[in-house]
């Protein structure tokens, strides 16, 4: 039993390690105008975002949180597979036009602040090794404003 035990752990150790076997995650994102599909079917597969017959295809190295919410839209990280750069974030939108992600944006930290302002959410990303410190305004068209330090 024993034997069988430490056997069965080590395959399932091996496969992981070698990216073989990975959950397949999916996760509702619900906003006012429906849900957005969010899935990722193995570690080495792309992020999926669906809604009815839209789709986009985005690149991250593990499953994305919700970051924040503003009307139809949200804040996702996507993170990179490299030490240097954790990843960036994208702002992904559901309206009349459709499904819709913002150009990647940050300077490579993880550590992003929301806060909310009259004017829309914002993002605060601390300096990074390589970057200085930026901060992102969050629009309600779907698009991002830097300002700040360049």
């Amino acid at each position: 039993m024993i034997l069988r035990f430490t056997v069965a752990t080590l395959a399932m150790a091996a496969s992981l390690a070698s990216g073989m076997a990975y959950a397949d995650e999916t996760f509702d994102v619900h906003v006012p105008l429906g849900s957005v599909q969010m899935t990722k079917k193995t570690a080495s597969s792309p992020l999926v975002l669906s809604v009815d017959s839209d789709e986009l295809v985005l690149e991250s190295a593990y499953f994305p949180r919700v970051e924040t919410f503003s009307g139809n839209s949200f804040l996702i990280f996507l993170s990179s597979e490299t030490h240097a750069c954790a990843g960036y974030y994208t702002w992904v939108t559901l309206d009349e036009l459709g499904l819709r992600a913002s150009p990647q944006f940050g300077n490579c930290s993880d550590r992003g602040k929301v806060m909310f302002t009259p004017q829309g959410p914002v993002l605060s990303l601390p300096p990074t090794k390589d970057a200085s410190e930026a901060v992102f305004s969050l629009n309600k068209d779907g698009t991002v404003t830097k300002s700040g330090n360049e």
